[in-house]
């Protein structure tokens, strides 16, 4: 039977011992580095599980609970034939937790070769006196360095006796056998034997082999192998002469080496070939780590240049050891062009939006100036021509007077809209919400347009529910827009015509219309007739007006939560709805309204 164990590198040497002494079984041995010094992560343990399970009939793991991950990894593997030998920690697997328990009440510090020689680096700089922790070992209550003698050869003592002496503590050196976790073992691959006989009574398939290296030339990505000592290209996938239009002759003789030999050619050829030599270096001496990812571009057989996606591990042989290592390479230059492209656009973006932001600011300023500037010589004459109109009784100064104080009312009109374009651009135009009754603020701005309406020949009719309409709202600014879209279809309805103000409560809204019978608007034109400035190209010589009034609208519609929208009347007119939430916070107030009426319509008729 083909057994693999997945083995923590600090017991890789015990492992290899006990190994031989279950002779009936093949093993294939995959380390793994313990968690205790280095930042395994779930990926590099399911990495070696991976491979074992795909290979072997069964895997047994070797490793201890102390990594987080562990157990949640195995769950994955529920259909496979795996098993864990008992133990929290590798001393535990080693020494039996009785015996573990007993040094560990002697505050002793445990350790073995593998941890004074192989990652004494990683020890030093852990607990070393000369370490920004200082003496951490003997501060924290450690009283002694015990080391244990499993392999041959023995640890040098002075080995011991230099990294007690480093930690300031005093040593001891205990010789233990293997019985321990051999017997782990042993039960372990008992168990996996009796599971696999049960999988074949089921009827269910051993694991199949690995695929096989000669059928990695179909593939297209770029397999090679580079030999134990890092030196030589021992293998390449034949595909790379079609993907990268270099010969396999050509990669193996330039692949490694420093000087650009023609083939394989680096844009940053010594980095590169450094980073893969330190990698190769580190896992021979230190023990496996997580696999090398590179990208790079390349010059290829056709003197393109191409992105490279280039990634290395080490593969062991049955006994643990480093076989060779095995990479893959694959041709990323379409996913690297389309990441610079989204990059650009991105950057284009950024760039397009800050010269936006720029203007927007702009033109606030100047708004913000213009208005200030127009409001300072604009107020006194106000007050001067309202006094002169109230003053004077005789002809032609009374006219005069009027048209004044008449045209300053219109300019102020138009800078109070500005300053409420440029509040509203910036985020600082406010609403102030108090109960309103809608029927009595729309009977108020009748009232107040009766003039006009009286003026063009025209008939306003006023329909609404008989009950009170009560909504929370600014009474301000829900004026402006009622008189906005009032004056307006005063101003686009031929005479004799007909408008219409509506006003109904639907679950959730209170629901605003004003129905004119005037000449209606193109679907080109209501496409921007909410923009600021915009205006009706047969309009911009017969009225006045900046063409800001149904912008300002909609703002104030959006910041009561509501919205508004134009379209056209069945036989010819238009039709402007808007809408307000109803709060339900909202306790009705009596307000007594100006027009009465008993019927379940209420229509005013101003003729």
């Amino acid at each position: 039977m083909k057994i693999g164990l997945v083995t923590c590198a600090s017991m890789l040497d015990q492992v290899r011992q006990i190994v031989p002494l279950i002779p009936k079984d093949q093993f294939v041995i995959y380390p793994v580095l313990p968690c205790c010094l280095f930042a395994i992560s779930g990926d590099t343990i399911r990495n070696q599980v991976d491979k074992s399970v795909l290979a072997n009939e069964a895997t047994i793991i070797i490793y201890g609970a102390c990594h987080p991950e562990l157990n949640g990894l195995l769950d994955m593997y529920c259909d496979s034939n795996i098993r864990k030998i008992e133990g929290n920690n590798c001393w535990e697997m080693l020494l039996g937790p009785e015996q573990v328990e007993k040094y560990l009440n002697q505050n002793s510090w445990l350790g073995n070769k593998a941890f004074l020689t192989k990652w004494n680096k990683e020890i030093s700089e852990s607990f070393g006196y000369d370490t920004r922790n200082g003496k951490v070992a003997s501060s924290c209550g450690i009283k002694e360095l015990t080391v244990f003698r499993f392999e041959n050869p023995q640890p040098d003592e002075k080995i011991v006796k230099r990294e007690a002496a480093s930690a300031g503590l005093p040593y001891s050196i205990h010789d233990e056998s293997l019985e321990h976790l051999r017997n782990l073992i042993q039960a372990a691959v008992d168990k996996v034997h009796i599971e696999n006989e049960s999988r074949i009574t089921l009827g269910l398939s051993p694991k199949p082999e690995l695929i096989p290296i000669s059928l990695l030339e179909t593939m297209r990505e770029i397999i090679y192998i580079i030999d134990k000592p890092g030196k030589e290209v021992t293998f390449i996938s034949p595909i790379i002469e079609k993907l990268l239009s270099i010969t396999t002759k050509e990669f193996k003789l330039t692949f490694l080496s420093t000087q650009n030999k023609g083939g394989y050619l680096y844009k940053k050829r010594t980095q590169i070939i450094s980073k893969r030599s330190n990698f190769i270096a580190d896992c021979l001496q230190r023990g496996f780590e997580d696999p090398l990812k590179l990208e790079y571009q390349i010059i290829n057989g056709k003197g393109e240049c191409r992105w490279i996606r280039e990634t290395l591990s080490p593969q062991f042989k049955a006994d643990g050891s480093i076989g060779a290592f095995a990479g893959r390479l694959e041709d990323i230059t379409e996913w690297k062009i389309t990441e610079q492209q989204l990059i650009d656009l991105y950057q284009n973006e950024a760039s397009l939006r800050h010269e936006l932001e720029t203007q927007i600011q702009n033109r606030i300023e100047f708004t913000r100036a213009l208005v200030h500037e127009l409001k300072t010589p604009l107020t006194p004459i106000m007050a001067a021509s309202d006094t002169l109109s109230s003053g004077l009784k005789q002809e032609p100064w009374l006219n005069l007077a009027q048209n004044i104080n008449k045209g300053a009312l219109n300019l102020n009109k138009r800078i109070d809209e500005l300053l409420d374009l440029a509040r509203g651009e910036i985020g600082v135009l406010q609403i102030k919400k108090i109960p309103i009754d809608c029927i009595e603020l729309s009977s108020d701005i009748i009232q107040y347009v009766d003039a006009k309406v009286r003026k063009a020949n025209l008939r306003l009719v006023f329909e609404h529910d008989d009950k009170t309409i009560f909504i929370e709202a600014d009474p301000d600014r829900l004026r402006q827009v009622l008189l906005n879209l009032l004056s307006n279809a005063i101003k686009y309805t031929p005479e004799p015509g007909l408008i219409k103000l509506r006003c109904f409560r639907t679950l959730t809204d209170v629901v605003f219309q004003i129905i004119d019978s005037g000449i209606g608007i193109s679907s080109s034109d209501r496409a921007y007739l909410f923009e600021p400035y915009h205006r009706l190209e047969r309009d911009r010589e017969r009225f006045d007006g900046m063409g800001l009034g149904l912008a300002l609208s909609k703002r104030f519609v959006e910041l009561h939560g509501g919205k508004i929208w134009v379209e056209n009347a069945n036989e010819h007119g238009s039709i402007f709805t808007f809408t307000i939430p109803i709060l339900i916070s909202v306790k009705p107030v009596y307000l007594k309204p100006s027009l009465k009426n008993k019927g379940k319509l209420y229509e005013t008729v101003v003729n």
